[in-house]
């Protein structure tokens, strides 16, 4: 005889009810282990925004010397914004002290000092990129600039839209363990727009592109990205000497998202001269 028999609702309640305690634990590891990730990530990204911001604030002595407050005010100020990186939100205070400190402390690095890897110059009349000068004739002064890197060996493409100007060079032999550093530089009073299109799109995931603008005193250089990689730029950076009275200062940097703290870096710099 034919068995018409179904699967009755208490077999099923019972089924459900089986298959619940045997996969439930497997689900909540899963749920869970998602969750860490995607925080491990979130600190992972603002301690590298964290580390390149505080970079930045010591490069800019005058910023150091006009931001900073008095000890005495280190719990009643606020932490100032200094900008937003996609949905993260960087703030930075600094704090002026006179006490005796360690030889241990982060010191003041100079400008002039620092390794770069691609250095470009701008005077009233021309453009210098590695030894290789080009006049300037239009205004605003427009070029481009692309970095690629094939098994750790970065070269760039310097050209303009007119296509005068073309030039392509390897900028190192051997693998970089730091970021690519690119400078601008302005060596006079130089009046006007000078625009750099950057793209980076043929450089690895991990590869770090830092763009340096140094003395430009009128705000007048303009670097825009034009691929989908995204870099970092430093503006306002100056060469000129600040003189510190032997002043401690202290910089601490946090970065929110959705008003909470996901990192913290404190650090100290020093004058010595």
């Amino acid at each position: 005889m034919k068995n018409n028999k179904g699967v009755t609702l208490i077999e099923l309640v019972i089924s459900l009810s089986i298959l619940v305690i045997v996969v439930g634990p497997f689900l909540g590891v899963f749920l869970s282990s998602t969750k860490n990730s995607a925080f491990s990530m979130e600190v992972l990204d603002s301690s590298s925004l964290s580390q390149k911001v505080m970079e930045e604030i010591k490069s800019r002595p005058e910023f150091l010397k006009e931001e900073a407050i008095l000890k005495e005010y280190e719990m009643i100020k606020p932490y100032k914004k200094y900008y937003d990186h996609g949905d993260y939100e960087v703030k930075y205070k600094i704090i002026k002290e006179e006490e005796e400190i360690s030889s241990e402390i982060y010191e003041f690095y100079s400008l002039k000092e620092k390794e770069f890897d691609v250095e470009i110059y701008v005077d009233t009349v021309k453009v210098t990129i590695d030894g290789y000068s080009f006049q300037l004739s239009d205004d605003p002064i427009e070029f481009n600039i692309e970095i690629s890197q094939l098994n750790g060996v970065f070269r760039y493409n310097f050209f303009d839209n007119n296509n005068t100007v073309n030039l392509s060079k390897i900028i190192n032999q051997e693998i970089l363990l730091r970021p690519l550093r690119i400078k601008i530089h302005y060596v006079d009073n130089y009046n006007d727009i000078l625009v750099i299109n950057a793209n980076i799109d043929k450089t690895n995931e991990a590869d770090e592109i830092h763009f340096y603008t140094i003395d430009d005193r009128n705000n007048i250089c303009f670097i825009k990205n034009t691929g989908d990689k995204p870099f970092y730029k430093y503006s306002k950076l100056t060469t000129d000497y600040v003189e510190y009275t032997n002043y401690l200062y202290k910089i601490s940097v946090i970065v929110e998202k959705d008003n909470m703290i996901i990192d913290r870096l404190v650090s100290y710099v020093k004058k010595n001269r």
